[in-house]
């Protein structure tokens, strides 16, 4: 089973089954539509592997900052109460 989800919420495969190739020609024009329009969705996923990647570093790297100004904060805090 073909599992790409092409635009309009179709999948591959549902595209093969309601097309209806008549000549070796035809059906071999539909299968070339069909792995250019597979490595476009590749692509796609890909870039949003990468983008998500890199949304996953930037998330480390702000929770280390916020972690880390949390425990200075936490800190202070004991200091004063040890002050009074």
């Amino acid at each position: 089973c073909i599992c790409y989800i092409i635009g309009g919420g179709r999948t591959v495969s549902d595209t093969l089954t309601q097309a209806n190739p008549q000549t070796d020609a035809e059906y071999e024009e539909l299968v070339r539509q069909l792995f250019a329009e597979m490595s476009q969705i590749e692509e796609q996923m890909d870039r949003h592997r990468a983008e998500s990647e890199r949304l996953k570093f930037e998330t480390q790297v702000i929770t280390q900052g916020t972690d880390a100004k949390l425990a200075r904060l936490e800190e202070q805090v004991l200091n004063l109460s040890r002050t009074r």
